[in-house]
């Protein structure tokens, strides 16, 4: 009876996040085993219904290592996969490095974030460039 109710519970609430009026797309990249200074990056992108895009990006880095980051927003006429860039922005730091912001878009188009990642050692030296990119949100 309970895992019944518990089924009913979750696919209440998926049904009502599937309803709402927020699109939204979400990217992890485990990438500890891949990368020498990073641990992980999460990319998300949320459009309201108003057209405003929420953009996310965190990196988690090695200790010992920073990082430049660059998030683009880009856009792409639905379904031509002919992306270019709407706005972007840029941070640096150690540890978690977290870059969010919002930016208005234009309805009729596909939407997705890509982050570009560059990673140095303790000596200031590059030692590879990662990037993510969200899952395509259409708006």
């Amino acid at each position: 009876m309970k895992t019944k109710v518990m089924r009913t519970a979750a696919l209440l609430l998926f049904t009502l996040f599937m309803l709402s009026s927020t699109a939204s797309a979400y990217s992890t990249d485990d990438a500890a085993f891949r990368y020498v200074g990073v641990v992980r990056i999460l990319t998300t992108l949320k459009i309201e219904s108003n057209g405003l895009a929420k953009t996310y990006t965190s990196v988690t880095l090695k200790s010992g290592y920073s990082a430049d980051i660059t998030m683009a927003l880009e856009q792409s006429p639905k379904g031509q996969n002919d992306w270019e860039e709407e706005n972007s922005w840029s941070t640096s730091g150690s540890g978690i490095v977290i870059l969010s912001k919002s930016w208005f878009v234009p309805s009729g188009y596909d939407y997705r974030v890509v982050v570009d990642v560059t990673v140095y050692d303790e000596n200031g030296s590059e030692v590879e460039s990662p990037s993510n990119e969200s899952a395509v949100v259409e708006y």
